[in-house]
């Protein structure tokens, strides 16, 4: 305000010039105060947008489901819906599996009537439903009725086997009974019962009731 005065008792005392000089410093006043008033107040911000509430579609909701799920939820997931199988299906399998066992049973029967068999029974993975995304394979048991007196077991700790879970089957008393004498003579090897003779000619007669029953 003072060199603002001072410049007025500088301008010649001409009415016209005294006006506009006195008109040109109240603008100024007027301009600075009002920006000085505009930097004072404080700085709008914007106002954020309303956000939809539109549902995710299902495959962005499945593809979160599975970022939440741990490792261990995506094995039991994939277990119940890709490996497990129903115990409806594995029921059936077994009795189909059963079915096919009588007919080899009654086959070897009739074809070999002389030979020593049990009832066969299922084994393995299907009995102990632990088949996985198919029920599509099975092992049978077929015992074989050895003469005690003819024949002994001998554990695989003691053979060259050198394994627990197996043992191998020693013809006994040659000299006093000598080979025909039992059935299972004719599939010995060096002295001992041959496992792979046996399921051989085991194998081949099934494979002749599965060839019979297409036919």
């Amino acid at each position: 305000m003072t060199d603002s005065w001072e410049e007025l008792s500088l301008v010649s005392a001409s009415p016209k010039l005294l006006h506009k000089s006195i008109e040109g410093v109240v603008m100024k006043q007027i301009a600075a105060a009002t920006k000085k008033a505009e930097l004072s107040q404080p700085i709008p911000l914007p106002s954020p947008e309303p956000q939809r509430c539109n549902a995710d579609p299902p495959q962005r909701r499945k593809r979160m489901d599975l970022c939440v799920m741990t490792f261990v939820d995506r094995l039991q997931q994939y277990y119940r819906t890709r490996v497990c199988l129903s115990g409806e299906e594995v029921s059936v399998a077994q009795q189909r599996v059963l079915d096919i066992a009588t007919e080899i049973q009654a086959f070897l029967h009739s074809k070999h009537p002389g030979m020593p068999l049990g009832d066969m029974t299922l084994a393995g993975s299907l009995l102990d439903n632990l088949q996985v995304v198919k029920a599509d394979h099975a092992c049978l048991i077929v015992p074989l009725q050895l003469e005690s007196s003819l024949w002994t077991p001998i554990a695989g700790e003691d053979t060259f086997l050198g394994h627990p879970q197996y043992c191998m089957v020693r013809r006994e008393n040659l000299e006093y009974f000598p080979r025909g004498r039992s059935y299972w003579d004719r599939h010995l090897l060096a002295g001992y019962l041959s496992s792979n003779n046996i399921l051989g000619t085991l194998f081949l007669e099934c494979c002749r009731v599965v060839i019979f029953k297409i036919t």
